[in-house]
Order: structure tokens, then sequence, then C-alpha cells
């Protein structure tokens, strides 16, 4: 009985460490952005967006972002080149897909981050059962290491 509670405590310690270090990477090069350039649109999809949207603004306001939100279908109408955000954040078909496994709801979806300086897609992440705290805060970290201070 003891080994299976030893085998049962080290699958479990390995479960929550591969659960809170979900990484983000860029996909290109990113030139770094200066305190004064940290401002970001962020474009909601109307499905399951509150949640998504509270938890992303909160993470990028305590990191020093500005953020914009607007409705995901009016991205196609604004002409960046006049706006002064540097990112672009879309969510994209966020669904709920279960519940985790301390009790959290976790998420399928698409999250993308876009440069509008250069017009390229930086962040393409995918969430597949993921909490949305550790998917946008995994974004956030991205963003933030590339602000020269």
């Amino acid at each position: 009985m003891k080994l299976i509670k030893k085998i049962f405590l080290i699958v479990l310690a390995l479960f929550t460490f591969t659960a809170c270090t979900s990484t983000v990477n860029f996909k290109t090069n990113v030139a770094p952005v200066k305190a004064s350039q940290q401002t970001v649109i962020v474009a909601n999809y109307p499905d399951n967006w509150a949640d998504a949207r509270d938890i992303l603004n909160t993470n990028l306001r305590y990191d020093g972002w500005k953020v914009t939100n607007m409705n995901f279908w009016k991205v196609e109408e604004i002409n960046f080149k006049q706006r002064k955000e540097t990112f672009l954040i879309t969510i994209d078909k966020l669904r709920k897909s279960g519940e985790g496994f301390f009790g959290g709801t976790l998420f399928d979806g698409n999250i993308r981050v876009y440069d509008l300086r250069t017009e390229t897609l930086i962040i393409d992440y995918h969430l597949y059962s993921d909490e949305l705290y550790e998917a946008t805060n995994g974004i956030v970290k991205a963003l933030s290491s590339l602000v020269v201070k």
C-alpha cells in the first residue's frame, strides 16, 4: 500500500509540474518595445468571452499594458496604421472543455498575437484543455519580455 501511495504522489507531482510550466514561444523574431509602446488591442469573440477578457485584461494591466477592447468582427474594418497600439490579441473559438483536476474550468480555443508594427503573427497559441489563467499569463509574460526599460 505504501508503494502505491508513493507512486501516486510521484505521478501527481509530475502532473502538477508539467501543468504549471506552459510556455508561450514567438513564431518569429520580434523587435523590442519601449515602455511607452505597451499598448494592446484585444479583439473578443463573444462565446465564453467574459472569463477570458477579464483574466487577460487583469494580467496585462498588472504588467503595465494599456488595453483597448473591441469586438472580434470589427478588426477587419480598422486601419491599424492610424492606431497607436503595438499588438493585437485575438481570442477565437473559445469554449469550455471540462473541469480541471483541482476544480478549475478548462478551455479549448486559439489565442493569436499580431505585431502591428510589422503586421505579422508572432504568437499562435492553441488551448487544448488549458486553464485560462495559465494561457493568458503565458501570453502576457511573453509580451512583457519584449519591453526594454
